[in-house]
C-alpha cells in the first residue's frame, strides 16, 4: 500500500518519554500500513537507544554517532520518507488515537489547504492537565514556524524543492557553527567577539577537532583508550595477512591541524613502538608538517574550514610516501 504519512520522532536523552510517544503512534485509528513512524537518535548517551530497541519492528530508525541537531534530524527523515505527507512529532509528546486520522482526512479533503495542525494539552510530568493551547491564539514565532512547514507540506512531491529546503537548513547550522567558533575564539584570544575575523573563527574550528585532542589531553585518552586497543588488535591481523601473502606494506601516521598547533605527545610515539613491538614498517610524516608558522602551513594544506588535506596537501603528502617506499 502506499505511504500516506511519514511521521518523524527526531529524540535525543529521551529514554523516560520516546517510549511512550511511540506507543501512542502506533495505536492509532488510522491503518497502519499508511503511514510510517522515522526516529532520528540524534547521538543519545543515555538509555534512549535500549528503549528503541523494543520497537525495532514498528519504526525506521536513524542513528546519528553524534548530535547534530534538530534541522540536520529533519533532514534526514525528510530525505528518508516515503509519505505523501511529512510530520514531526516531538519525542516527549504523545497523541490522541484518532490523531493521524483527523490530519489526514482535513488535509486530504481540502485541496486548497498545505499544512494542518491542532489544539494540544500541555501537562506534567504525571501526565496531569496544566492547561489547554488553542492553536488559533499563535505566538509571532509559531506562525513563522508554521508558514516554513507549510512550505514543506506544500511542495512535498517536489524533490528539488526539499533539496533546497534542506540546503537552506544546512546554511543555517553553519552560520549556527560559525557563531559558536567565533565566541570561543573570543575567549580563547581574549577579544571581543565583534574583533574576531573569519579567519580566526574558522583557524579554531580547525585546530579544535576532538579527534585530535587525545594526543595530549589525559580526560581524551581514557575516552579513546579501548578503541585505540581495538584498532591495534584489526591492524595486527590485517598485516599478518599481508605478509602472508608476500605484500609488503606500511603504516602512515601524520598530524591533524589540532596536533600540529598543539604539539603531540602520544600519537606518533604511540604508533612508533606498536610498529617495532610487531615488525611494521612505519612511515612518519610528522616532520613534513613542521614550521613555525602553523596557520599559514594549515591553511595551505588543509581544506578551509576542515581538517582534511586540501590538493596542494594531499600533492605534498603522495610525494614524500613515493619518495620513501622503493616501488
Amino acid at each position: 500500500m502506499t505511504i500516506k504519512i511519514s511521521v518523524c520522532i527526531p529524540t535525543h536523552n529521551r529514554a523516560k518519554y520516546v517510549g511512550r510517544a511511540l506507543r501512542s503512534l502506533i495505536d492509532q485509528s488510522f491503518d497502519r500500513s499508511f503511514y510510517e513512524i522515522i526516529v532520528v537518535d540524534d547521538g543519545s548517551v543515555d538509555s534512549t537507544k535500549i528503549a528503541l530497541r523494543a520497537f525495532e519492528k514498528d519504526i525506521i530508525l536513524i542513528n546519528n554517532k553524534e548530535q547534530e541537531g534538530l534541522s540536520r534530524c529533519l533532514n534526514k527523515a525528510i530525505l528518508k520518507s516515503r509519505g505523501k505527507y511529512f510530520l514531526r512529532v516531538d519525542s516527549d509528546d504523545y497523541v490522541n488515537h484518532d490523531y493521524l486520522k483527523f490530519l489526514f482526512l482535513m488535509i486530504d479533503l481540502n485541496k486548497d489547504v498545505d499544512a494542518v495542525s491542532c489544539d494540544y494539552l500541555l501537562v506534567d510530568d504525571k501526565e496531569n492537565i496544566i492547561t489547554g493551547v488553542n492553536d488559533t491564539e499563535e505566538t509571532l514565532e509559531r506562525k513563522f514556524k508554521k508558514k516554513i512547514y507549510s512550505i514543506g507540506w506544500a511542495l512535498r512531491d517536489n524533490f528539488i524543492t526539499f533539496r533546497f529546503l534542506y540546503l537552506v537548513s544546512e546554511k543555517t547550522e553553519e552560520i549556527k557553527n560559525y557563531i559558536k567558533f567565533k565566541s570561543k575564539s573570543a575567549k580563547l584570544l581574549n577579544k571581543s567577539f565583534f574583533k574576531i575575523t573569519r579567519e580566526e573563527a574558522i583557524y579554531y574550528r580547525m585546530t579544535h577537532i576532538d579527534r585530535g585532542y587525545w594526543t595530549f589531553n589525559d580526560e581524551k585518552f581514557k575516552e579513546i583508550q579501548k578503541g585505540l586497543e581495538q584498532a591495534e588488535k584489526y591492524l595486527i591481523k590485517l598485516f599478518n595477512l599481508l605478509k602472508l601473502n608476500n605484500i609488503e606494506s606500511y603504516l602512515i601516521i601524520y598530524p591533524w591541524p589540532t596536533q600540529i598547533e598543539y604539539g603531540d605527545q602520544r600519537h606518533a610515539p604511540h604508533w612508533e613502538n606498536f610498529s617495532k613491538e610487531n615488525n611494521i614498517n612505519l612511515i612518519n610524516l610528522y616532520n613534513i608538517f613542521q614550521t613555525e608558522n602553523k596557520k599559514k602551513l594549515i591553511f595551505e594544506n588543509f581544506i578551509y574550514g576542515d581538517i582534511h588535506w586540501n590538493k596542494q596537501g594531499t600533492s605534498k603528502v603522495l610525494n614524500e610516501i613515493v619518495n620513501r617506499i622503493n616501488f
